[in-house]
């Protein structure tokens, strides 16, 4: 059975999955036919559907998404991606924008990027990708236009807590400096070994401060929610916070949304999920023991630098008492040049544009996929491999797909789908003449 786009994710929740259903969801209101699977089954999806575009996780970001890309290219499919993390830090933007792709050969048709601060950042070490490079802004920031996200009562009833106040913290990627040797290696690369040994030293610090402060407000709620990329809790800075009875450890159970919603003050060492609480109305502190002065992004210009647990003590006392941060209300300012530099368009169309581009593609993809023998046999011996996981987790072969199975529920995605085309109902799935006109301004 062919459709005319296959999205291939890691998971059937979460992030990632929201930003792209909402897109999915966009192509489907245009006339289109879209299959949503798990990347981990893509031999076999491809062939079944044999799509005319391939809709997939950024190759950037792990070898996995790479190899399919390689493979649908081989196929004679078009293959189209989002930047996963599209807020380029130039001194990063490198390694950030070609990650696993170690040929630097790009292996999809379009990349789309946040905004055009992002685009021209990546021109400027890859000139010849211009016409391959669209800024669609980022999609994934829409759902905090569009969706209604769990409310604090709802989470005292789910998980039995009576306290008021509840506060956020987003783990950072400490555990991959306690990694195998090529991942140190490539953060070594990144920000050299010194500041390897800094991050160190400020994950140690971090565990004392959290565990501090939460000790001292013992009346208050501390949501530690853990990354999805993590791969040993024990190395986060995190790690054995949960002892505390007034401590919830939040993995993949919720999505980011609805942990930032149910929080007065979102906090963090360095991470994106501070724009997202700034589009939810939430207060930011970002935490950094050692200062801020390292090799990052531009959000932490719209948040106050909390160095010592006194410090982030007194601010959450103080929102506590007059329901503000004067630190963070000081950088209102900043806060909007970052998100028009960063996010593009906060208007939540930005899987509007995105879809746009993939119709685009949809239009100029000829010809039907080409599969050999090899892969065939592959495509139906993964399968087989990744359908039997569920019941035979535990036996070899399957046990290696059966994290990628359980990630992967298709009443999860069912759900992800029904609240994408409640929340986008009421809008246009193409482009007014002022917002194409705007557009094609982004993309010169």
């Amino acid at each position: 059975m062919s459709c005319d786009v296959l999205n291939l994710e890691w998971s059937s929740r979460g992030r990632d999955r929201e930003s792209a259903t909402l897109i999915c969801e966009a192509l489907r209101r245009r006339g289109h036919s879209v299959v949503e699977g798990s990347i981990f089954n893509y031999r076999y999806l491809l062939l079944k559907h044999r799509p005319r575009v391939l809709y997939l996780a950024d190759p950037t970001g792990a070898r996995l998404n790479y190899q399919v890309a390689l493979f649908a290219e081989r196929a004679g499919i078009p293959a189209v991606c989002l930047d996963a993390e599209g807020n380029y830090t130039p001194d990063l933007a490198d390694e950030m924008f070609w990650g696993h792709i170690t040929d630097r050969r790009l292996p999809v048709r379009l990349k789309l990027q946040w905004s055009m601060r992002a685009r021209e950042t990546v021109l400027g070490l890859a000139p010849d990708l211009r016409d391959r490079l669209r800024v669609t802004g980022a999609p994934g920031f829409d759902r905090y236009g569009l969706y209604d996200f769990a409310s604090k009562g709802e989470w005292r009833r789910k998980y039995g807590f009576a306290k008021e106040r509840v506060y956020g913290y987003a783990t950072w990627a400490f555990d991959s400096l306690y990694s195998d040797v090529g991942t140190v290696r490539r953060y070594a690369d990144i920000y050299g070994e010194p500041a390897l040994d800094r991050f160190r030293r400020d994950r140690d610090a971090l565990r004392e401060l959290l565990a501090e402060v939460v000790r001292s407000n013992e009346d208050a709620l501390f949501l530690l929610k853990e990354h999805p990329g993590v791969t040993n809790p024990a190395a986060t800075e995190i790690a054995g916070l949960d002892r505390f009875p007034n401590v919830l450890k939040i993995k993949n159970e919720e999505t980011i949304g609805d942990c930032i919603n149910v929080c007065d003050v979102w906090m963090a060492y360095e991470s994106t999920t501070a724009i997202e609480a700034w589009l939810l109305g939430k207060p930011t502190l970002f935490v950094n023991p050692s200062g801020g002065d390292f090799q990052r992004a531009n959000v932490h210009k719209g948040n106050p630098l909390l160095e010592t647990a006194e410090a982030v003590d007194g601010a959450l006392r103080e929102h506590h008492q007059t329901g503000e941060i004067e630190g963070f209300e000081a950088r209102r300012d900043a806060r909007q040049a970052i998100l028009a530099a960063t996010v593009q368009w906060t208007d939540g169309r930005n899987h509007v544009r995105a879809a746009h581009y993939i119709d685009g593609l949809l239009s100029a993809s000829q010809g039907r996929p080409r599969f050999g023998a090899r892969a065939t046999l592959a495509a139906h011996g993964e399968h087989l491999l990744f359908a039997g996981a569920a019941r035979w987790h535990s036996l070899p072969g399957f046990r290696r797909y059966a994290a990628a199975r359980r990630s992967f529920d298709d009443d999860q995605l069912a759900q992800a789908r029904r609240r994408a085309t409640e929340a986008t109902a009421g809008l246009e799935p193409t482009l007014r003449p002022d917002e194409l006109a705007e557009l094609e301004a982004a993309n010169p």
